[in-house]
């Protein structure tokens, strides 16, 4: 992302799988009901990501509070047409701090899943590309009915692949960043990039 940063706003973007470029699934301007999941493929309806982990990487300088506003990930799916996996890198961006009241969950919440399912049709929604291989899916005048704060609120959803995986990055319990090293650091550049960007995180 050298350069010039062009911001293109869109309707819709299908992703296709990197192997053998079949259509997967589609984001499109519209709100998706809680029980929709997030990702699916267009023909079978088969999730798109079967798991992923936290990007270790530090961005404290970017944000007052990593915890809290900030959740990146490395994900990985497998095509239904080839077999072939493939990963792609997402992050979520609050404009301050989300501050959601622990207590009213009978389990514990982290911030994926405060941004993907409580501030779901909570908020404008607008679809940007910003290169072919990456989406920009930002919410303004987000709410949270969870949350007291009365300040405006800005969430930014970055979709980055899909990139294709030739090696597994897997362990016993799931994909850990543990394996496949290369794979994590360019996952790390590519969110450090995003970061160091205003016109994408604000």
């Amino acid at each position: 992302m050298d350069g010039a940063i062009i911001m293109e706003q869109i309707k819709e973007k299908i992703f296709t799988c990197p192997h053998c470029k079949k259509q997967l699934f589609q984001k499109n301007n519209t709100h998706l009901s809680p029980q929709e999941p997030e990702y699916k493929h267009m023909i079978q309806g088969a999730y798109a990501f079967y798991d992923g982990d936290t990007v270790p990487v530090d961005l404290s300088i970017f944000v007052d509070d990593e915890s809290t506003q900030i959740d990146q990930e490395l994900i990985v799916g497998k095509c239904g047409f080839c077999s072939g996996e493939y990963y792609a890198v997402e992050i979520y961006i609050a404009s301050r701090p989300v501050m959601v009241d622990s207590s009213l969950f009978p389990v514990s919440v982290d911030s994926s899943f405060v941004f993907t399912n409580l501030n779901r049709d909570k908020g404008k929604q607008e679809l940007f590309k910003i290169e072919d291989n990456h989406l920009l899916i930002r919410y303004t005048d987000c709410s949270f009915v969870e949350e007291k704060s009365l300040e405006p609120l800005t969430i930014n959803h970055h979709l980055v692949g899909l990139f294709p995986l030739y090696k597994t990055i897997s362990s016993d319990i799931g994909v850990s960043y543990h394996f496949g090293g290369k794979v994590w650091e360019e996952a790390s550049k590519i969110i450090v990039s995003i970061m160091e960007n205003d016109s994408l995180i604000s």
